[in-house]
């Protein structure tokens, strides 16, 4: 039984004029108990929950691994990280596949606010290109590649905050942490053996430059509330 629904359970026995006066005492001490434990302050509204509908998306990158893939394949895993769902990609010579589990309308916010990354995204990098020199080709590569990572890792990160401000308290990260085990369980179920790409070198400049801009970039802070229809939080 999840942690929300054992502490309604429990309320509702609270209440139960059926029960005897030892099983209503011993029931609010539970419920009090697991509001404490989890520091949930406030239960969702049951008539806001519906129930989690997990599906699989697939998005394709252009380019091999000398291109901005790589980068992207890893600023896709980040936007999926932040908003509950599970990404694998898989890197072929000439384009990348990367595949998302996660709730239907998790989804289809992470495509709005991937193809406004996008968008945004490779306008910033020539701005920040201005004026720099670089040693040789590779080096500016990298500050490129470095840039788009952080840039998406910048937008997870504000995305992480409001997620975090919005739930806090309310027991809704619990609901949460549960959709987030649904993706990953749809993931383990699709791909036998996922293994851990190899690690990119950075250029340090390049990855804050990119945090910092993706951070600020608004991308994803006008989203609706988590109780809204893209991302309901209830399962």
């Amino acid at each position: 039984m999840k942690v929300i629904d054992e502490i309604r359970h429990m309320l509702r026995l609270a209440e139960d004029p059926g029960a005897s006066q030892a099983e209503r005492d011993t029931a609010a001490r539970r419920a009090e108990y697991l509001m404490v434990k989890h520091r949930i302050e406030q239960i969702p509204e049951e008539e806001n929950i519906r129930k989690v509908d997990i599906q699989t998306i697939t998005i394709e990158v252009k380019g091999g691994t000398s291109s901005m893939a790589p980068a992207i394949n890893r600023g896709l895993c980040y936007l999926a990280g932040s908003l509950d769902c599970v990404a694998v990609y898989n890197q072929y010579r000439r384009h990348s596949k990367v595949t998302i589990a996660g709730d239907s309308s998790d989804l289809a916010w992470l495509m709005e606010i991937y193809n406004s990354a996008m968008k945004q995204c490779p306008l910033a990098l020539k701005e920040e290109l201005k004026g720099r020199t670089f040693w040789s080709d590779s080096n500016r590569y990298n500050f490129r590649r470095s840039y788009t990572i952080g840039f998406f890792q910048g937008i997870s990160d504000r995305l992480d905050e409001l997620t975090k401000k919005e739930t806090q308290g309310t027991g809704k990260d619990l609901v949460l942490a549960d959709r987030r085990r649904l993706s990953q369980e749809e993931i383990d179920k699709m791909f036998n053996h996922v293994r851990r790409a190899a690690r990119l070198s950075h250029n340090t400049d390049g990855l804050c430059r990119g945090i910092e801009d993706g951070y600020s970039s608004g991308i994803g802070q006008k989203r609706q509330k988590l109780q809204g229809a893209r991302k309901v939080v209830a399962a």
